[in-house]
């Protein structure tokens, strides 16, 4: 596993790899004793940049609600937002910036109360891949998964 994480801490140095703050919160709470929450813990200094914008926030959460029909939004049982909000939230801003840009999700789940990175994507018509076409895409280094 340190192999993986040795290749991907050159693609978040190099800006190839983003993600917002969140998503590091999300780790250290649903894989708290697992390998990626510490190692995303010490990327978090090079995660600065990517932290999505309230106008962004604003505009994914008022799609949410009129286009997809979450009156409430999106909210975690403890009604904290879930990293996703933040996750789509800095993929309008790439969008706005016109940055290329794919969202790395392997969430493709169907769920009544929240809708999936993947189903966000297609209403967005963003591109999405899996974390394993990721890291195929990078040097072919999918075989790290296993």
């Amino acid at each position: 596993m340190s192999e993986l994480f040795d290749k991907l801490t050159p693609l978040i140095e190099s800006g190839a790899l983003v993600f917002p703050r969140t998503v590091v919160d999300d780790l250290t709470t649903f894989a708290r004793d697992e390998p990626v929450a510490f190692w995303s813990q010490g990327v978090t200094p090079m995660l600065r940049a990517f932290s999505p914008q309230i106008e962004h926030k604003i505009w994914f959460t008022r799609k949410v609600e009129v286009e997809l029909g979450y009156d409430e939004g999106l909210a975690n049982v403890d009604g904290s937002e879930p990293s996703l909000v933040d996750v789509m939230s800095l993929g309008r801003r790439c969008e706005q910036d016109g940055t290329t840009f794919y969202i790395v999700s392997d969430d493709v789940s169907e769920n009544p109360l929240r809708p999936s990175a993947a189903e966000l994507c297609s209403h967005f018509e963003w591109e999405r891949i899996s974390m394993a076409g990721y890291l195929d895409l990078h040097a072919g280094l999918a075989y790290l998964l296993s």
